[in-house]
């Protein structure tokens, strides 16, 4: 930010001026860079003494609480006299606390007819300052639903104008979004004319200087602030307007919402004594008690008759209080001590706001050595700290309260018997005796325990008369697991800085907080270039789902290991080993997690090379990319052909067969893609399984979606033979269903018969086995030796005898090798049967390093399958009683692609839609999201730009209103358990590409029939 344009200036945290602003210098030309603000002040003659000192107050108020602070400062400035505001904010960096102090005009000169106002920082919440639940509705409303979609819009215009307070929301430019029709008239015009113009154009001169500077104000601080004094025409009443910031979810202001209100002297007393039990209470301009609280009540003995002034407080303070109601000054404060009309002293802040007093104190009571020291028993009685009372004489003991009993390990009368030396090591008596307290103050002790343990504790101490001795109060905290952890984090730095291993600590959701510099040394990135990047940006493309899946949006709270490749700063990927530690806050929750990250070593990386290239001449990482480059045209060229298609209303044979051709060779090309894709992704990494105790029974409701499509372009049908519901077996569901269903595809395309039969036995303690016949009784010549020649020949004979593409023979082959399985012949030679033989017992292919994730085992129901039963297409049936008629019309979709092309065949495929919005990246989007509101979303998970699709949906989740809104993951290519592994990284849904209107109906269609 620079300051340099802003009204005020920036210091540390010891007053020392580090920026200025050029009005300022003007104004003050003794604030300069260098300078102390705070000594600047005592030679400045334009300012009375007594807020000389208030200057001072405030600065240490804001840095003792490390929260803004504000207060009047009225200055004469060329013969005129003027009020400022000056406010106090605290700045945090990274390693040091600064603040800024702005000069916010408020008092205008004598020469100019104006009104003085009174401008407040409010750092409560809104809900803490004003009573009006109707206008705390419309607030809710507006940093829930802000942006407003036109409906919204319409329907919130409604709502504020039956508020009979001004209302009204102006976005960051300061121009008017919406304003109600009291605001409006105020102002002198309509609503409609007040929207998109800019405020200022409408205010009355001698308030836009003030709102201008107030509006930066908030811009830069978010804190709400509070205008008092302000009247409408003809209205003697004076009204508040209150200023109130809407974020977003990184808290930049994005929207200011004003409002109006006149507080009563009730609203008054409650928030100014809401966390403070003070007595307080208002006194009007004919000195009556217009409001006080129950503790006022309580104190001054009220009992609700008194309304007078003079009848609770004495004749010298209610002088004091009438001169302050008739000083020329509408706001000030003071602070004066007051004696009652029964002698008592009470030291009150007194708040004059025009022609009202507020005033709040407390009981200041001169006290005797005898009653002070009753007072300190009554104090040790309900004081929940340790604490000891001991003679400055002789170092006795003189009162204890219980719990430092409990810290000392001692009893009551044991201690007592005891002095302070008792409490010390001999070694360290000697020391206490010579230090004074003010040394000892705040620095970590060693005591003693009664059984001589040691203990570290600070102590507070102030002097006192205790029944007529000089004696010392010792407040006493104990710090020695504060000391340990201090030490442990000591160590624990230590180990962060110095470690060969990367380090990098996220939030809860995977936004980077922090990184070590090991990160630094050999990922190339440095801290500033990662800090609120997602964790998943810095890892590839394939592995991102698996770092979310498995560590993000896991359930499990334990170290969790993974194998990625991440990225360097160039582009480059690297093989990398992952822990992952999710750190939990005191209420059990999620609050950041820790990724330890160690890189293959250079020697390992280039030996897997070598072995690599030795086994295999097909570069896997060059081939996954090519494939999915090839895809998208792919997939264009396909959904076009289909727009065609759809277009002509009465096509002709030779333009049917034409069809059938393309539509049959795009099936082909995208079994081919995925199989290849499939295939280059083993290659490329470790194999990772996700291992299940399964049924075959209930595996072929999911087998029928496979193989239903291919037996229908044959003219085949697949019949389920024989079947026990006791064959359960472990193995990775996914990629078994992905084997099977290409082992029956290859069966259906090889064979010459119209059926085909599946049926499964147990083979021996250790497999079962799944038989494919196409016969009555076994397998045919044909298809037993196309089955032969597929799983165990050359492909490219294979590729010429049957048609089968390479990439889907060598992803058979692979699958098989990794799943343990085999091919199998079996009978006599007049009864030869098709078999494929399942291990029950899962058991790791050897080769690099594998992940086991096992789910339960399910219950075990006996019972036979009836044979001979048809599969239907049980896909086509859902879909039939899915499908429901969408009211397209009505809804609007953001489409996030990054190729021109998809985004025009979407829009064509889609027109029914009423608005279709389209972004390249979610750069690009962000605006979109923040000033419309979608329907739905569909996201390409590539995208271009720093973030992916999974970025997006981490990123818009948080964003208000799209919390609950549809959000459809895409892709070029559809791998086995995609759809699984989308749903579970947090989407709605998945769609493969191409974005056909079919697809896209029966996808919204299951999700809104769901909702």
């Amino acid at each position: 930010m620079n300051y340099e344009n802003k009204h005020g200036l920036i210091v540390d945290k010891n007053g020392k001026i580090i920026a200025v602003s050029n009005d300022i210098k003007k104004l003050f030309p003794g604030l300069s860079p260098q300078n102390n603000f705070l000594q600047y002040w005592k030679d400045v003659q334009s300012v009375d003494k007594e807020y000389k000192f208030r200057i001072i107050e405030k600065f240490e108020e804001c840095r003792r609480n490390n929260a803004p602070a504000a207060f009047d400062l009225p200055l004469t400035i060329n013969d005129n006299r003027l009020t400022y505001t000056l406010v106090y904010t605290p700045l945090k960096s990274e390693n040091n606390i600064y603040f800024y102090i702005d000069f916010i005009l408020s008092g205008k000169s004598k020469t100019e007819e104006t009104d003085t106002y009174k401008i407040r920082i409010a750092l409560n919440q809104i809900e803490d300052l004003i009573e009006d639940d109707e206008i705390l509705k419309v607030i809710d409303r507006v940093k829930n639903s802000y942006p407003f979609t036109f409906i919204e819009k319409v329907k919130f215009q409604k709502e504020i104008n039956g508020l009979k307070n001004f209302f009204w929301i102006k976005d960051r430019d300061d121009k008017i979004v919406v304003a109600n029709e009291a605001y409006a008239s105020w102002l002198g015009t309509t609503p409609s004319k007040l929207e998109n113009k800019s405020e200022s154009d409408y205010l009355p001169k001698y308030l836009v200087n003030l709102y201008s500077r107030l509006n930066e104000y908030i811009k830069n601080t978010s804190n709400i602030i509070a205008v008092s004094g302000l009247k409408s025409a003809g209205d003697t009443k004076n009204f508040s307007i209150y200023l109130l910031p809407v974020c977003d979810l990184e808290n930049n202001v994005i929207a200011l919402i004003g409002f109006s209100y006149v507080e009563t002297d009730k609203e008054i007393v409650r928030s100014l004594t809401r966390h403070i039990p003070l007595p307080a209470c208002v006194v009007g301009e004919n000195l009556e008690l217009t409001e006080y609280n129950e503790k006022f009540e309580s104190v001054f003995e009220l009992s609700g008759k008194k309304s007078k002034l003079h009848e609770v407080f004495g004749r010298d303070a209610v002088n004091k209080i009438a001169s302050f109601l008739k000083e020329n000054k509408k706001y000030e404060d003071k602070l004066f001590d007051i004696e009652t009309a029964d002698k008592k002293l009470y030291s009150f802040t007194a708040l004059k706001e025009v022609d009202r007093v507020i005033l709040s104190g407390y009981h200041v009571e001169k006290q005797t050595d005898e009653n002070a020291s009753l007072d300190i028993e009554d104090y040790l009685k309900i004081v929940p700290d340790a604490a000891y009372v001991y003679d400055l004489e002789n170092l006795k003991f003189l009162a204890v309260t219980d719990e430092a009993l409990k810290l000392y390990g001692y009893s009551k009368e044991k201690f007592l018997e005891l002095d302070l030396t008792d409490l010390y090591a001999p070694e360290d008596v000697q020391a206490l005796i010579q230090s004074d307290d003010k040394s000892l103050r705040g620095k970590p002790l060693k005591h003693k325990r009664s059984d001589g343990k040691d203990i570290y504790v600070t102590i507070k101490s102030v002097e006192i008369s205790y029944k007529g001795k000089k004696a010392h109060l010792n407040l006493v905290r104990e710090v020695s697991f504060e000391l340990k952890t201090r030490r442990e984090n000591q160590l624990y730095r230590h180990v962060f800085e110095n470690t060969g291993d990367l380090v990098i600590v996220t939030d809860k959701d995977g936004f980077i907080v922090s990184i070590n510099d090991s990160v630094t040394r050999q990922l190339g990135f440095s801290q500033r270039e990662l800090e609120g990047r997602p964790i998943i940006s810095i890892v590839s493309d394939e592995d991102r789902a698996v770092v979310n899946k498995n560590v993000l949006h896991a359930e499990s709270n334990n170290t969790i290991k993974l194998n990625v490749s991440v990225k360097k700063s160039e582009g480059e990927l690297t093989e990398a080993e992952i822990a992952a530690s999710k750190i939990k806050d005191y209420e059990g929750k999620v609050e950041q997690v820790v990724f330890l990250i160690r890189l293959q070593p250079e020697e390992k990386r280039n030996l897997t090379a070598e072995v690599a290239n030795e086994t295999s001449n097909i570069d896997a990482a060059f081939l996954s990319n090519l494939f999915h480059e090839l895809l998208t045209p792919l997939n264009v060229i396909m959904g076009f052909t289909q727009d065609l298609w759809e277009n002509i209303e009465n096509p002709n044979d030779e333009q049917k067969e034409s069809v059938e051709i393309i539509k049959e060779n795009q099936r082909t090309l995208l079994q081919i893609m995925d199989n290849a894709v499939e295939y280059a992704a083993f290659l490329r990494k470790n194999i990772k399984y996700k291992i299940e105790n399964v049924r075959l029974t209930d595996l072929l409701p999911e087998l029928e979606e496979v193989i239903t499509k291919t037996a229908k372009q044959h003219g085949k049908t697949v019949k389920e033979g024989k079947i026990s519901s006791s064959l359960e077996f472990e193995t990775d569901k996914q990629k078994f269903l992905s084997l099977l269903g290409m082992l029956i595809n290859f069966a259906v395309t090889i064979t010459k018969e119209k059926e085909l039969k599946l049926s499964a036995k147990k083979e021996d303690d250790d497999n079962l086995i799944i038989l494919i016949d196409d016969l009555k009784e076994g397998a045919s010549p044909y298809l037993l030796k196309g089955m032969h020649d597929i799983l165990t020949d050359d492909e490219n004979l294979n590729r010429r005898n049957y048609g089968f593409s390479r990439f889907s023979m060598k992803l058979a082959k692979k699958l098989m090798e990794i799943l343990g399985i085999s091919f199998k012949t079996l009978g006599d030679k007049d009864k030869k049967r098709v078999g494929i033989v399942v291990p029950f017992k899962f058991t790791p292919f050897e080769g690099g390093e594998i992940e086991i994730e096992e789910s339960p085992r399910p219950v075990e129901e006996k019972f036979e399958r009836p044979a001979e039963k048809p599969i239907s297409n049980v896909v086509e049936k859902q879909a039939t009683n899915m499908l429901k008629k969408l009211d397209l019309t009505s809804m609007t979709c953001l489409y996030l692609e990054d190729q021109v092309d998809s985004q025009i065949l979407f829009k064509s495929q889609m027109k029914d839609l009423k608005t279709i919005e389209v972004a390249p990246s979610l750069e690009a989007a962000i605006p979109l999201l923040k000033t419309r509101r979608f329907d739905f979303l569909i996201v390409d998970i590539n995208l271009q730009g720093e973030y992916n699709g999974l970025d997006v949906l981490r990123i818009v989740r948080k964003m208000p209103g799209y919390k609950d809104i549809p959000i459809i993951a895409s892709t070029a290519y559809m791998q086995p358990g995609a759809r699984e592994n989308f749903i579970a990284a947090g989407f709605t849904d998945f769609i493969s590409k191409p974005l056909l209107r079919d697809k896209v109906i029966e996808i919204l269609t299951r999700i809104y029939s769901a909702s």
